[in-house]
């Protein structure tokens, strides 16, 4: 599904059957493949002692330093942009929202398996209402009236977490400014205080745990 939308709509049409029929079969089939790779990974002692009870990151820490996405849900924390904040198309679908209480890098990464395993019911979900009116939507022109306000604030969903986007238009229609707030930035200071008491080889597994990208702490 990578590079499937474009500004103004999106590259592919799925509306016909035979596509969203093609499309069910493959991620049935991905999701088959993946479940066989987690059975494997959960049967391997090595595998988890290498997460069970490595950098811990308690409820209350998450809450106070601002833990985001599997993160934050591995501790216990009940918080998913998609049902807090539901953009569309997620105000009209079914959003399970995934938690684990263990608080360890073992637990992130089941947040994570089980996410993954709901997201294809919401894949399924989303091509049983696909339009089918193409590819495009319409342009939308702003009004000069607007021109001096147009503002827009999105917090998304991301991979990692909750990610921010503000924008500011000008009077010329173009952009003057721009935040970008990624789910990296917000998740490094869970990831430091996950790692007290931890030994130096515990590091990459925390790291993974959180899904940290060093690009998107880029200035």
């Amino acid at each position: 599904m990578f590079g499937f939308n474009e500004i103004g709509g999106v590259r592919s049409d799925l509306s016909s059957p035979e596509k969203r029929k093609g499309l069910f079969g493959s991620v049935r089939s991905i999701t088959r493949e993946f479940s066989e790779i987690v059975d494997y990974f959960l049967s391997s002692r090595i595998f988890l002692d290498r997460l069970q009870n490595t950098a811990r990151l308690s409820k209350e820490d998450a809450l106070s330093l601002g833990a985001v996405g599997p993160a934050a849900r591995g501790s216990g924390v009940e918080w998913d942009d998609r049902i807090a904040y539901p953009i569309e198309p997620y105000g009209d679908i079914f959003v399970a929202m995934e938690t684990d209480n263990g608080k360890d890098a073992m637990a992130r990464v089941m947040v994570r398996i089980k996410e993954i395993t709901t997201c294809t019911t919401v894949l399924e979900e989303l091509l049983d209402k696909m339009p089918s009116d193409g590819t495009r939507t319409k342009a939308i022109i702003p009004s000069a009236s607007h021109a001096d306000s147009d503002f827009s604030f999105c917090r998304i969903e991301s991979p990692s977490g909750d990610l921010i986007q503000a924008v500011k238009i000008g009077e010329d229609q173009k952009i003057r400014k721009l935040h970008i707030r990624p789910a990296s930035l917000a998740n490094w200071l869970p990831f430091a205080k996950s790692l007290e008491g931890n030994v130096f080889t515990d590091f990459q597994f925390s790291f993974e745990s959180f899904g940290l990208v060093y690009a998107d702490s880029d200035r």
